[in-house]
This record gives structure tokens, C-alpha cells and sequence, in this order.
């Protein structure tokens, strides 16, 4: 049996699901973070930096990071626009300040997800193995494959989280483990 894992599979709201946006909710997902989350003045540079970041994806009409970076990074790089330097390190500090943003969304929804335990992918780990909490019993017994075309982050903190591996002996992304049929 294979199993797909789409670029959904980590959305939705709290309690149905972990908790990521789509990408036509980026912004969106940003904005809310900056309202509810980045609250008091110990916040106040990341909120800066996130309301920035909602103001831009706007402004570009992009709906994801890495399409605002696509965006940032050809313009910074294109030579006949007549752009300064300085015009250039604007836009490379953009993209950074983008990135800061981003990471801290993912932060705190990763933290959220966590805590409710994960239990659309909890289960989906006992439909490929079973009740084996042990990786190398339930690599050999499972006849499943899992393909993602998308890095997902809560499939694997499922993942460590149930079969604790011992990424010491064996790296976690290696033949072994996640990506088991590649180097």
C-alpha cells in the first residue's frame, strides 16, 4: 500500500487539525499572529517585522514566502532595472526580514501542534504500523510506503515522537528512517 501525503495534510484549525495554513491563508495566518500572539513590548520587533511581511505579501499579490521571494530575489538580481545597491540590500532585507517572520508563524503553530498531541498523525502511524513503537519491528512487518512531495514538519515530530529514534546510530533522514529509499 502507498500512501500520499499532499500539501494539506498538515492544515487546519485546532482541534481538527495541527494547525498550518494553506498558502492562500498565509497571510492571513501571519496577520492573526501578529494580532493575538505578538502582544506587549518584548514582541514589538518581531511584530514589526511580521506586520512588514503581511504589508509586502499584499503588495506583491503573492500568497507564499517562497513566492515573495522568488519575487524579491529576481528583481534584486535583475541588473537592467536600474536599481542601487542600497535598492538591492532593501530587498535582500526584505526577504530576511520575511523569512524571521515566517519561521516564527511555524514556531508557534509547531508548539501549538505539540501540544495537542498530534492525532491525525498518531493515527495514521498506527494504520501503517500497527501499535509497534519500535522502528525496527515495524519497518520489517509494515508493507506500507509513505510519498510526500512536501517536507512535513508534523509527520515527522509524529514520527520521532513514536519511535524515538536513535538518530545518534542512524541518521533520521537516511535509507533507514525518513526517505528510507534514498541516500
Amino acid at each position: 500500500t502507498v500512501y500520499i501525503l499532499g500539501a494539506g495534510c498538515s492544515a487546519g484549525q485546532p482541534p481538527e487539525g495541527p494547525g498550518f495554513p494553506l498558502a492562500c491563508q498565509f497571510a492571513s495566518s501571519l496577520a492573526e499572529f501578529s494580532q493575538k500572539v505578538l502582544v506587549g513590548a518584548d514582541c514589538a520587533k518581531l511584530k514589526s517585522r511580521v506586520d512588514r511581511t503581511v504589508e509586502l505579501l499584499r503588495r506583491e499579490n503573492v500568497q507564499t514566502l517562497d513566492a515573495l521571494v522568488a519575487r524579491l530575489g529576481a528583481q534584486a538580481r535583475d541588473l537592467s532595472n536600474g536599481l542601487t545597491s542600497r535598492e538591492r540590500d532593501q530587498l535582500n532585507w526584505q526577504v530576511s526580514v520575511a523569512k524571521i517572520a515566517t519561521a516564527a508563524l511555524f514556531l508557534h503553530l509547531e508548539t501549538q501542534a505539540k501540544q495537542l498531541g498530534l492525532p491525525r498523525y498518531d493515527n495514521f502511524l498506527s494504520v501503517l504500523f500497527g501499535n509497534i513503537v519500535n522502528w525496527a519491528d515495524a519497518s520489517h512487518q509494515s508493507k506500507c510506503h509513505v510519498l510526500s512531495f512536501n517536507y512535513d514538519r508534523l509527520f515527522e515530530l509524529a514520527f520521532i515522537s513514536r519511535f524515538k529514534p536513535d538518530t545518534g546510530h542512524y541518521p533520521l533522514y537516511g535509507k533507514r528512517l525518513l526517505n528510507s529509499g534514498m541516500d
